[in-house]
């Protein structure tokens, strides 16, 4: 096996002021750190982009927020008002 001449590399530059912990991610979402971990598992459906460090997860915000945009918005049912009963006395 032969390695590659080159690898590619990312254009755009990448600041360490772009990589936030899950604990910042959760208090910007309003959620648990526990809900925020669960989302980003692979046997979610729609996981939450994040960057293995070893044993630390680290999100890129930009990154987050795009996902939260193109989220599919929830199907609910279509509500039917309750009718009043009339009493009879």
């Amino acid at each position: 096996m032969s390695k590659p001449d080159s690898v590619a590399v990312s254009s755009v530059p990448f600041q360490n002021e772009d990589l936030i912990p899950l604990e910042e991610v959760a208090r910007r979402l309003n959620a648990k750190p526990s809900w925020v971990r669960e989302k980003v598992r692979r046997r979610s459906p729609n996981p939450i982009p994040v960057m293995n460090a070893g044993r630390h997860l680290l999100f890129d915000w930009l990154a987050v927020s795009d996902w939260l945009r193109n989220l599919p918005r929830p199907q609910h049912a279509k509500h039917v008002r309750r009718r009043k009963i009339a009493r009879v006395a």
